[in-house]
């Protein structure tokens, strides 16, 4: 069993960009016999933040404007709750079933504005919930075939919930709108490997899914009655829910893998795969969406080596291409599918060394060419090279430091998604972070400083509103752990 409670509170870089926030995650496993076990989980997560909202592009250079919020009454709350109940069976050589009933519940109310506003008749805040149950099902058993050992996974996986969002309020009349959807997803699964008695490992998965959805949009308005004579009298109007549309959907897709690793020797691997890939909308997503909104599909390629020395020290390197068709972003207004194909190419480079016994190197760097397949316009908000390398050191058995610095090169702007469109673009920027981390006697105190030089740096902006990240910042903190009994 487990127990993990969490308090954080800050006031934020910018004005009215505050967070105070409680978690609580319990977990719990009792096994009845050798063979049968129960597990079960509980997790609660409550919030409540500001909203500071974007500034504009003229302010980003400037340490005090940039500090500043475009509303500082704007802000929400959020009420996130979820569990979980599970059983294990281990048949032996038949292999062992897993099964797991889950629920969650999600409520978030906020308003751009003023939702923290002294004057509370001003607010009429949103409101997005959602609710869902689920149940994961499967199986997996070894096999031996000749030379060849196998494993296999056959699942069934099931997801049923409803989302809604209010906007204007609840009960607002000519004003309050009210989005739902009800969805009900559906998926089978197969995964394999196979262990080859030459240094070879295949594997393979398929998944087939469904997902339904009925959707509606209602509109909080006054429905009057008139006298049926001349001249026709308003006799008196009542507030109601009206609909406004109504529509049903229903996608049918399917995800396919394929892998191949090589064990050169013991120090050296090689690996590719290729998978053709889906997703749905999220619950989030489908909130705020499109009425058109619709999956997106992927082809995905994936190649590259590891190498690993006998003491220690690992380096990788891995090519890629992936391909995605009906790309789901957000256009800082509704979520929605992308017209043109989206193609990224690019590489990663990664290794960790380590020069002393109580040193560690580590780094990677990344570069990736992103971009619409048609148009060949670079992909917004997407950086072309990105990097990081970090030093840990552990000066005594309970006392260890890091440094690290990261690296984030050019992005488009998120507005610009056209070739007539040039929106000023998100500049590159480093930050240097400091940690420090001491043991004592079932306790963890931890210390560092964030952004050390204060950098200026932005990681999204939509048109000549851009939202500034932190400067340098300093924290402190304790975690204890409890002995078992």
């Amino acid at each position: 069993a487990s127990l993990n409670a969490a308090h954080y509170q800050t006031r934020g870089y910018r004005e009215n960009t505050f967070l105070d926030k409680n978690q609580l995650n319990a977990k719990l496993a009792y096994p009845i016999s050798q063979a049968v076990e129960l597990t079960g989980s509980f997790r609660m997560h409550d919030d409540e933040y500001g909203l500071a909202g974007p500034v504009d592009i003229g302010a980003i250079g400037d340490s005090r404007l940039r500090r500043q919020a475009a509303t500082p009454y704007g802000g929400g709350e959020t009420h996130d709750y979820a569990g979980d109940v599970g059983a294990a069976v281990d048949w032996g050589k038949a292999g062992k079933t897993q099964l797991k009933l889950a629920y969650r519940y999600r409520d978030n109310p906020y308003e751009t504005a003023n939702y923290w506003s002294p004057d509370q008749s001003a607010v009429n805040p949103w409101r997005n919930a959602f609710q869902h149950r689920e149940i994961d099902l499967r199986h997996r058993f070894d096999l031996d075939v000749g030379p060849v050992g196998q494993n296999w996974t056959f699942g069934y996986y099931r997801r049923l919930g409803s989302v809604a969002r209010h906007e204007n309020g609840t009960d607002i009349p000519t004003q309050s709108q009210l989005q739902q959807a009800d969805f009900d997803n559906r998926s089978g699964f197969v995964n394999t490997a196979w262990y080859l008695p030459i240094p070879l490992i295949f594997n393979a998965g398929y998944r087939r899914d469904s997902f339904s959805l009925q959707r509606e949009a209602n509109k909080y308005d006054l429905v009057c009655r008139y006298a049926p004579v001349f001249p026709f009298q308003p006799l008196g109007c009542d507030a109601r829910w009206l609909n406004q549309s109504r529509g049903n959907a229903g996608w049918r897709s399917y995800a396919a893998d394929l892998g191949l690793t090589w064990n050169v020797n013991d120090r050296l691997t090689w690996y590719g795969s290729y998978n053709r890939s889906f997703r749905n909308p999220n619950p989030e997503e489908l909130v705020l969406s499109a009425p058109d909104i619709q999956p997106q599909r992927g082809n995905n390629w994936e190649t590259g080596w590891r190498a690993r020395s006998q003491d220690g020290n690992e380096l990788s390197l891995a090519l890629f291409r992936m391909t995605n068709q009906q790309e789901i972003y957000y256009d800082n207004s509704v979520n929605r599918n992308y017209g043109e194909t989206t193609r990224r190419r690019g590489l990663e480079l990664a290794g960790k060394f380590h020069p002393r016994a109580d040193l560690t190197l580590s780094g990677n760097f990344g570069y990736i060419d992103a971009r619409f397949a048609d148009s060949g316009l670079r992909m917004p908000l997407v950086p072309g090279l990105k990097g990081q390398i970090g030093l840990l050191w552990h000066a005594t058995s309970r006392l260890s430091l890091s440094v690290s610095a990261d690296y984030v090169g050019m992005r488009n702007n998120g507005a610009n998604l056209a070739k007539d469109v040039n929106e000023a673009r998100l500049k590159a920027y480093q930050t240097v972070d400091l940690k420090a981390f001491y043991q004592l006697a079932g306790a963890e105190i931890f210390a560092g400083v964030g952004n050390l030089f204060n950098a200026f740096y932005e990681t999204s902006a939509y048109g000549g509103a851009f939202y500034p990240m932190p400067g340098r910042q300093a924290y402190l903190g304790l975690t204890y752990t409890f002995p078992s009994t």
